[in-house]
């Protein structure tokens, strides 16, 4: 529906399913970007841990 104050051109609002599969998207993104942060803090600190450790 459309509201009194939209123009005669005025877009459609974006389909629900479009937002939910741009937001899955960044969110699985972000999940993915985390998971490497981790793995590499812990294989950095695996590894300061062998040279320090000897």
């Amino acid at each position: 529906m459309r509201c009194a104050t939209d123009g005669p051109d005025a877009r459609p609002r974006r389909s629900r399913v479009a937002v939910v599969r741009r937001t899955t998207a960044n969110l699985a993104l972000a999940m993915g970007v985390m998971a490497t942060a981790v793995s590499l803090g812990i294989l950095v600190g695996q590894l300061g841990r062998a040279l320090i450790g000897g």
